[in-house]
């Protein structure tokens, strides 16, 4: 903080210089004080509450801005009431103080990062499809899944989709630790931890890392398949038109993509390569299933690809 109040004086004698800050979003949350993506208003533009971000603008109409009087006002009001971590929703998720005075309107929205995480989670979308047209072609081929004797297709789909939300809660939970730890950091730089409050702190950080831990656990037993992904015939079809086009994921880091390989995949036949891959893979009985799916994330990509082509700085 004082650095840039330095660098201000210094670079601004007479003239009119505007700082911006960019970085990751966890990075500019932290900056400005928020408790994170994983709040109940998480938006560092405006007060938008996360339920109200699926409707579309038009409905629900604009929220309040956020700025540097609005971020004191909440963290006022959060610490007036006690700075309870459960409570931060009631404060606009406001929980630290902001390090520059640099107003929200001159943050860089964090593109690459959007890009790169918006594909991937598409991406593994269209993989997990690929996952259950295996699953059904195992049926199919009258090679049955390893599950419980007896079990049907629609009671094991039913048992994936519990796993999902197991999967999700299990994401809430690690987003409530990271809160919880960004808090107690800034009690800890603020000397304002007392004993009771940091056991109470440390107490709501044992059981959001063991919730996070039991749901993953539950989830893992919930999924009974037993080929991996990867050994099914078509998702080894969509990840060999990946290598066919160029495009080789990361090891590590869960198998993300580069901002190259992102670009190249949204390019219009590439598009057309990936969501065709599998369909040639699939019995005469999968066929119109295998059709739908290639359909719904033909047309995905390709809206995708336009919002990658307007801001992407990619050659083309």
């Amino acid at each position: 903080m004082m650095q840039y109040q330095i660098i201000r004086k210094q670079l601004c004698r007479e003239k009119t210089i505007r700082f911006f800050v960019f970085g990751d979003y966890e990075l500019l949350c932290r900056l400005y004080g928020i408790s994170g993506a994983s709040g109940k208003h998480c938006c560092l533009f405006c007060t938008i509450d996360s339920k109200s971000m699926a409707v579309p603008q038009t409905v629900r109409g604009a929220y309040p801005e956020r700025t540097l009087e609005t971020l004191k006002s909440d963290l006022a009001r959060f610490i007036e009431a006690g700075s309870n971590i459960k409570k931060a929703k009631l404060f606009h998720n406001v929980i630290s103080p902001h390090f520059f005075n640099i107003p929200t309107s001159q943050v860089a929205l964090p593109a690459l990062h959007i890009d790169l995480g918006i594909f991937f989670k598409l991406f593994q979308m269209l993989k997990s499809s690929c996952h259950r047209l295996d699953e059904r072609m195992a049926i199919e081929l009258q090679q049955p899944l390893d599950t419980q004797a007896g079990t049907s297709y629609e009671e094991h789909l039913k048992r994936l989709e519990e796993a999902t939300q197991y999967e999700l809660d299990a994401e809430k939970q690690e987003g409530c630790t990271v809160a919880i730890q960004q808090h107690l950091t800034w009690l800890l730089l603020s000397q304002k931890l007392s004993q009771a409050l940091a056991a109470d702190l440390k107490y709501e950080l044992n059981k959001a890392l063991q919730k996070a831990s039991t749901l993953k656990t539950q989830a893992q037993q919930l999924k009974t398949s037993k080929f991996k992904p990867e050994d099914g015939p078509c998702v080894k079809a969509l990840n060999g038109i990946l290598e066919e086009i160029g495009v080789h994921r990361q090891a590590y880091y869960s198998g993300t993509f580069v901002g190259n390989h992102v670009h190249k995949c949204l390019q219009g036949d590439n598009i057309n390569k990936i969501c065709d891959s599998f369909k040639s893979v699939v019995p005469q009985a999968l066929s119109q299933e295998a059709n739908r799916v290639s359909a719904v994330f033909h047309t995905t990509f390709h809206l995708f690809a336009a919002c990658h082509t307007a801001y992407s700085t990619a050659k083309k």
